[in-house]
């Protein structure tokens, strides 16, 4: 379940069903991602939020001072959910925030719809709350493997091809 908080006007305004596309694409990426056949509840918390509170997250949790697309939260260490799941409870995964004009920008860039892009963005985001990174090159390509996997089972363009070419 994908408890979705609107916190920029820009997104009513611009995207259709923000909420729906990330739960769709949560519950992909949760499925590709390891937890196929959980019986246990997975939340995720999303923000829908703008540039300046991304920005001032991205300062405050990453070091950086400058907006971004998309960022991940995880609740625990890579892979330590697991041992945290229990059919008694749901299972808090992390929090994702998503920054409106970065995305809108990249998207117009990528010449690709918004909502494509923010289905891709959560799926990424997805991924890094289940432990996936791109630290080094082979788990880089581990992780866009499984990205552009899960972004062609939603009928999403692949989020590398463009890089690729």
């Amino acid at each position: 379940m994908v408890e979705t908080q609107v916190e920029a006007p820009a997104w009513d305004t611009h995207v259709s069903s923000a909420a729906h596309i990330m739960s769709q694409s949560c519950e992909a990426a949760l499925a590709h991602g390891g937890l196929k056949d959980s019986a246990v509840e997975i939340e995720i918390s999303a923000l829908l939020s703008d540039d300046e509170a991304i920005q001032a997250l991205n300062r405050t949790y990453r070091g950086k001072d400058k907006p971004t697309n998309i960022l991940s939260f995880p609740a625990f260490e890579a892979g330590a959910w697991a041992s945290h799941m229990t059919p008694e409870q749901p299972l808090l995964l992390g929090d994702l925030a998503l920054g409106f004009e970065t995305v809108a920008r990249e998207a117009r860039e990528k010449s690709i719809a918004i909502e494509d892009y923010v289905a891709q963005l959560t799926v990424h985001g997805v991924l890094h709350l289940l432990g996936y990174d791109h630290h080094t090159q082979e788990d880089a390509a581990r992780m866009e493997q499984l990205e552009t996997t899960i972004c062609h089972a939603l009928g999403l363009p692949d989020p590398y091809a463009e890089e690729a070419a």
